[in-house]
C-alpha cells in the first residue's frame, strides 16, 4: 500500500496525518499576528493544533477581538485558551468546541488555570458556550474555572455529544453546583 499510516494504530494516525512543517506552523502563527485587529475570529482544532506547535509564549494581544470561537483538539487541549482569553480584553462571547477524537490518552492535558484572571473574565465576557463535551475531566475543570471567574456572564451553554442520559444527567447536577463569580443563575443544557 502507498498510504504511510498503514499498521500504524488509529491514535497515531491523527496524528500522524497533522504534522504540519515548522515553517507551516510558523506561518499560521504569522497570520494570526497579521489579523490582530480583528473583533470576530473563528479557529478549527486543527488550526489551534497547528498554532500550539508554533506557539513560543507569545500569542498576539487582540485589542478588539469581542468573539472567539476555538476548536479544542482533543489530544493538546486547552494550552492556548488561556492565552487567548489573556490576550483579548475586551472578549464577550467565547465558543468553545471540543474535536470529538477516539482513543487518545488523556496525559497530555495542559492544566488550564491561569496564573491570574484574564480581565476579560473580569469586565466583559456575557456569554459562553462549549459544545460537543463528553463531561470528561479536563471539561469539567474549565467549565468550572469560567463559572467561578466570569464576573459579568449572562449565559453558559454545555452542550453534551453522545452520552448517557443518567450520565448527562449527572453531570448537569455536577455543574450546577459550580460556584459562580456573576449573577448568572442557570446553566443551559443540551
Amino acid at each position: 500500500m502507498d498510504d504511510p499510516t498503514y499498521n500504524v494504530p488509529r491514535r497515531e494516525i491523527l496524528l500522524y496525518k497533522f504534522q504540519p512543517s515548522n515553517n507551516e506552523a510558523n506561518r499560521a502563527m504569522e497570520l494570526l499576528r497579521a489579523i490582530k485587529h480583528t473583533t470576530f475570529l473563528s479557529l478549527s482544532e486543527g488550526i489551534m493544533g497547528i498554532l500550539i506547535l508554533a506557539f513560543d509564549g507569545n500569542l498576539p494581544t487582540f485589542p478588539n477581538l469581542i468573539r472567539l470561537d476555538a476548536g479544542i483538539d482533543a489530544y493538546l487541549g486547552w494550552k492556548l485558551l488561556p492565552h487567548f482569553l489573556n490576550n483579548s480584553p475586551n472578549l464577550e462571547v467565547l465558543i468553545l468546541k471540543k474535536e470529538e477524537t477516539e482513543g487518545l490518552p488523556l496525559d497530555r492535558f495542559f492544566y488550564f488555570e491561569p496564573e491570574n484572571v484574564p480581565s476579560c473574565l473580569l469586565l466583559h465576557v456575557k456569554e459562553i458556550e462549549m459544545i460537543s463535551m463528553t463531561g470528561d475531566l479536563d471539561e469539567l475543570e474549565v467549565i468550572r474555572y469560567l463559572l467561578k471567574n466570569s464576573k459579568v456572564l449572562k449565559r453558559f451553554l454545555v452542550v453534551f455529544n453522545r452520552i448517557d442520559a443518567k450520565v448527562k444527567k449527572y453531570l448537569q447536577k455536577q455543574i450546577s453546583r459550580f460556584p459562580r463569580g456573576s449573577n448568572l443563575h442557570k446553566v443551559e443544557f443540551c
